[in-house]
């Protein structure tokens, strides 16, 4: 709920109470009135600071990242044949994506991997592509 509530992974939180990593809670909640986008982000927020006693303290931290950058030969990826969204799969031995910006795909690289993950590419549209594991893994 912090992640939602703030827009950040779960890498970019630390700190909070000792039961922060083992308690779970069913939350119910209900808004007074119809809100949609950053109001029912506010409402979240008010709720972790209300019922939890969440304080929240914003700090610059340098870490390591990684950086989606083109290599030296170029691109060699290949427009998407279906426009529409597409999706990620993973297996044991292969990662493939079909319908993904490169935006789209260094935020999953960034979850699967636990840092952040930068789009240099430039590259625009979306595409479809695999790779083996074992390169992601590489990293």
């Amino acid at each position: 709920m912090i992640g939602y509530a703030y827009r950040v992974r779960s890498f970019q939180i630390s700190g909070g109470p000792g039961w922060i990593d083992s308690d779970r809670h069913d939350v119910l909640a209900k808004p007074e009135k119809q809100a949609k986008g950053d109001e029912i982000l506010q409402m979240v927020q008010t709720l972790l600071a209300e019922r939890f006693q969440l304080r929240l303290h914003r700090e610059m931290q340098n870490a390591p990242i990684y950086a989606l950058l083109i290599g030296k030969n170029g691109s060699k990826l290949e427009a998407a044949k279906n426009e529409s969204i597409g999706g990620m799969t993973i297996s044991r031995t292969l990662l493939k994506a079909t319908g993904q910006t490169m935006e789209q795909f260094a935020v999953s690289l960034s979850n699967m991997l636990g840092r952040p993950v930068l789009d240099k590419t430039g590259l625009t549209g979306r595409f479809d592509f695999q790779t083996a594991l074992r390169l992601i893994r590489a990293l």
